[in-house]
């Protein structure tokens, strides 16, 4: 009998601690510097940067600029109208789902 009151309490407590809170629960909020891209960002991205180009260009990038960088000069020497806000939330896109080495 103290071997199954034993196996139900440890049978318990592996229950209610796998299921106990959110941790590594990640949000689309971008209060997380390591939460998954949101899919309003993708939208925003892509909708924005397929204007001019193919959005695959940022799956295949070899270069070694930021993603700063590069979003920097398409909005300045390429024209690219993009709010400062948007901006921001392209670079973060960009920089979670395409990590530059």
């Amino acid at each position: 009998m103290s071997k199954l009151l034993l196996v139900i309490a440890l049978s318990t407590v592996i229950a209610v601690s796998s299921c106990s809170g959110n941790e590594g629960v990640k949000s689309d909020s971008g209060s997380d510097s390591q939460a998954a891209p949101s899919l309003d960002d993708k939208k925003l991205f892509e909708a924005t940067c397929s204007k001019c180009h193919k959005v695959t260009r940022a799956e295949t990038y070899k270069g070694s600029n930021s993603w700063k960088t590069i979003v920097d000069r398409m909005i300045s020497a390429n024209g690219a109208k993009v709010t400062p806000e948007d901006e921001a939330k392209i670079v973060a896109y960009l920089e979670q789902k395409y990590p530059r080495k």
